[in-house]
């Protein structure tokens, strides 16, 4: 999804560190509830504080990955470089259980690179209920409506 879709995209774009996911979600996509799911699910073995250093950690190494495959390709997210970041978040989480399977059920399936989109739109909408993180031209989200 180019960054002209991305902004007439109910789902917004949802920025870290000051970089923007390259992935994002289709506009159907409920981000939000699934992020609340999340957070629900994992009350069941965490405080909210584990919750969010597990987000943080996470959305640090997916954006510092991004951030560095960027760099060798111009600074621009190429799908050529969205593939390597996504070949590299794919090796650094092989231990860590598919967050769709859990939200969705096994049967749920999507290419990786939408995945790993997901994944940091979740991450980093926990992050922002949690106040982690704010909601800045740095972190956050932002929505654009074009009509």
């Amino acid at each position: 999804m180019s960054v002209m879709s991305m902004i007439g995209n109910p789902n917004g774009m949802s920025f870290f560190n000051g970089s923007v996911c390259p992935v994002a979600p289709e506009p159907d996509f409920e981000f939000k509830v699934w992020a609340k799911s999340y957070i629900l699910k994992e009350l069941q073995t965490s405080s909210l504080q584990q919750i969010g250093d597990v987000c943080m950690e996470r959305m640090e190494y997916l954006e510092g990955t991004l951030f560095n495959t960027c760099k060798q390709y111009n600074n621009i997210s190429t799908p050529e470089a969205i593939k390597q970041w996504v070949l590299q978040a794919e090796s650094h989480f092989k231990n860590v259980p598919n967050l769709l399977n859990d939200l969705l059920g096994p049967d749920e399936l999507c290419d990786r690179d939408i995945y790993f989109g997901v994944v940091w739109y979740i991450y980093v909408y926990v992050l922002l209920k949690l106040k982690r993180i704010p909601n800045d031209n740095k972190y956050g989200m932002v929505f654009i409506n074009l009509t």
